[in-house]
């Protein structure tokens, strides 16, 4: 029962494509239970069906991005979003990063919990670095117009462009490695995580790197004593690797003990990411908060996973972590917390179990009845 001072939460919901309907709609009464329990009545949420993909093309006339989906996320400055069906034929790698784009959610955070309980976090730009992508080939018009500007204009003649070859721009700037510290920050206080650190390879890549990573200081520190000034009390720190010392420092237990936000460009954190994945035991079981312009969106990382429609072996751990990613943003910490607590002891208690969907089910079920 609720009282004339219960809290609804309006949020928006796209099921996607393949396993997502199942997934997303068993996470979803998930919450409503865990709601439930922590608050009962006095805290729920409205779940809003949105389309988005083939299912949005079908109804809209071929539009896979529909006008209505888009402002309703931009109102309600957050979403839960399934895996979606990448086209063929249409230009789309992937709709869930066309998606990203059509909203300008440049920044993205992954959450990964330990063995012990710790939460770690890499938060990362997307918009910049490697990934996105600048790179030709140096036989190809845009490439030999490149490769004659770098030798005839900048004079770089101690790399041999090799007839078959192919060059990559790193790009990186000043106000979004500013804003990425800022964020992590942020996420630091409204997580009560006192660690924050800055992981990067200047010691390779001394100007972009090496700006990264001092743009990013210099934006918390104060101008009369150059000292770091970050409030509520947060150790801040940075620490330069090289891919063999970055997996050898994660490698080290101790890293994964306390609560802590990593941040770095672009490129190390897919490396940093998908090192955890694989060490954690995590494929399939991550999810991914993306966000810009005041706008949140909570989904997994793996995609619709067709061949997997309508079996038993599918897992929800995914979306159940973009749930509690979700439950925190509401500032419904208890729940956040509980649902987190909960799917812990059930990976603990089954680990290195084959166990199907229903077993899962069953097990969480029995951890939240507590």
């Amino acid at each position: 029962m609720t009282t004339p001072d219960a809290i609804s939460y309006t949020v928006p919901y796209v099921e996607g494509d393949g396993v997502g309907p199942q997934l997303i709609n068993y996470a979803r009464d998930i919450a409503d239970k865990v709601m439930q329990k922590c608050y009962n009545g006095e805290r729920t949420i409205e779940w809003q069906a949105l389309l988005c993909g083939e299912k949005a093309a079908e109804v809209y006339q071929g539009d896979w991005f529909p006008e209505h989906t888009l402002n309703m996320i931009e109102l309600r400055q957050c979403a839960l979003i399934g895996p979606i069906t990448a086209p063929i034929g249409y230009g789309f790698k992937s709709l869930n990063v066309a998606l990203r784009h059509e909203l300008g959610l440049t920044t993205s955070y992954t959450r990964y919990q330990t063995d012990n309980e710790s939460d770690i976090y890499v938060i990362r730009d997307n918009s910049e670095d490697l990934p996105v992508k600048l790179e030709w080939q140096t036989d190809s018009f845009d490439g030999e117009l490149l490769a004659n500007f770098l030798k005839d204009e900048l004079g770089v003649n101690k790399i041999p462009l090799a007839e078959k070859s192919v060059m990559a721009l790193k790009y990186l700037s000043k106000a979004r490695s500013e804003k990425l510290l800022s964020s992590a920050i942020e996420l630091a206080k409204s997580r009560k995580i006192k660690n924050v650190i800055i992981i990067h390879h200047a010691n390779s890549l001394p100007i972009s790197e090496g700006s990264f990573v001092r743009w990013a200081l210099a934006s918390v520190s104060n101008n009369e004593d150059g000292q770091q000034h970050v409030t509520p009390p947060i150790h801040l720190d940075n620490i330069q690797v090289d891919v063999c010392s970055l997996l050898q420092f994660f490698s080290h237990q101790n890293h994964l003990k306390q609560d802590t936000i990593y941040v770095c460009a672009n490129y190390l954190a897919t490396i940093i990411n998908e090192f955890f994945t694989g060490s954690l035991g995590l494929i399939n079981k991550v999810s991914q908060t993306n966000f810009g312009n005041n706008i949140r969106i909570f989904e997994p990382k793996h995609g619709p996973l067709h061949a997997l429609v309508g079996s038993d072996d599918i897992t929800p751990i995914a979306l159940l972590n973009a749930i509690i990613s979700l439950l925190y943003h509401l500032d419904c910490d208890l729940a956040a917390s509980t649902l987190a607590k909960a799917v812990f002891e059930v990976e603990k208690s089954l680990k290195d179990k084959a166990i199907s969907f229903k077993q899962f089910q069953e097990t969480l079920e029995l951890s939240l009845c507590r």
